[in-house]
C-alpha cells in the first residue's frame, strides 16, 4: 500500500521508506538470479511488475517496450513455443557454465568495447572500419581470451592504482545501526528528510487507467501476428497521472 495508517492518523515514513526500498530489491534480486542462472520462468515472473516501475517512474519507452513483452509471453498472441523462444533468446552464455548467463544486450556491449580497443590500437591507412568488421567482429571474443592469456603468462604486472579496502566492514556496521533504530516501525509515528516515493502503485495505477489504452491504441492485430509501427515505438508516451484507484491485472485487460 501507498501509506500505512495507523489509529492517530501518523505513519512511520522512514520505516516505510525501507518497506519500499525491500519491495523494489525482491524484483530487482529476483531479476539477476533469474538472469545469471537462465532461469527464464523466473524472469518471465517479474515482467509485470516491471512494467509498474517503469511507468512509475516516468520511464514510459521501457513500459512500452515490457507492456509488449508481457503480451507476447502471457497472452494468446503466440503459442508456447514461441514464447520460450522469446525468452530463451533474451539471454547468452559466452562461458558455458551454470551460473555464467547474461543478457544479450549486455554481451554485445562488451563485444563493442573490445572491438574499439582493437581499433584504437591498430588503426592504420589499411586497418580501418571495414577491416575491423571482416576481420575481426566475429572472432572478438575468442581473441580477448587468447589476449588476456598470453598478458596473464608474460606480461609484467606494475599495478599502480590505490588498493581500495573492502567494503564488508562497512556494510555490517550499516546494517547494525540500521537494524537498531531505522528498520523498527514507531506507531506514534517519524518524519523522514527524505521519503521513498511508492512507485509500484503509481506505476500501477497509471497502467491500469490510461496506459493500457495507449499501448492497444498502438498496438495493432492482424491476424495472428502484433504489429507494432516503427515511427509510434520511436516517440516518447505522455506520463499519465493516476485519476482513480482503480486496478487491474494486465492479463485480463489484455
Amino acid at each position: 500500500p501507498s501509506k500505512e495508517r495507523h489509529a492517530n492518523n501518523t505513519v512511520d515514513e522512514e520505516f516505510l521508506s525501507h518497506v519500499r526500498y525491500l519491495q523494489q530489491m525482491i524484483v530487482y534480486k529476483a531479476l539477476k538470479y533469474g538472469i545469471k542462472n537462465g532461469d527464464i520462468g523466473l524472469i518471465d515472473r517479474v515482467i509485470g511488475v516491471c512494467c509498474f516501475y517503469f511507468e512509475g517512474t516516468g520511464q514510459s519507452n521501457y513500459a512500452f517496450e515490457m507492456l509488449y513483452l508481457k503480451r507476447l509471453t502471457s497472452t494468446k498472441a503466440c503459442d508456447e513455443e514461441l514464447r520460450r523462444a522469446i525468452l530463451s533468446n533474451s539471454l547468452v552464455n559466452p562461458h558455458g557454465r551454470r551460473d555464467t548467463w547474461q543478457e544479450v544486450d549486455r554481451s554485445l556491449e562488451y563485444l563493442n568495447l573490445e572491438l574499439k580497443r582493437e581499433l584504437w590500437a591498430r588503426r592504420t591507412s589499411t586497418f580501418g572500419l571495414d577491416a575491423l568488421f571482416k576481420t575481426t567482429s566475429l572472432t572478438g571474443e575468442y581473441t580477448v581470451r587468447l589476449r588476456k592469456a598470453i598478458e596473464k603468462a608474460f606480461a609484467r604486472k606494475d599495478n599502480s592504482r590505490h588498493s581500495v579496502p573492502s567494503p564488508v566492514d562497512d556494510i555490517h556496521t550499516l546494517a547494525f545501526e540500521l537494524a537498531c533504530d531505522s528498520i523498527r516501525l514507531y506507531e506514534g509515528g517519524r518524519a523522514a528528510k527524505h521519503q521513498a516515493p511508492d512507485i509500484h502503485t503509481i506505476g500501477l495505477e497509471r497502467v491500469a487507467t490510461k496506459k493500457l489504452e495507449v499501448f492497444n491504441a498502438k498496438v495493432m492485430r492482424d491476424e495472428d501476428q502484433i504489429i507494432v509501427p516503427p515511427y509510434e515505438r520511436r516517440r516518447a508516451t505522455a506520463d499519465l497521472d493516476p485519476a482513480s484507484d482503480a486496478m487491474a491485472i494486465l492479463v485480463c485487460i489484455f
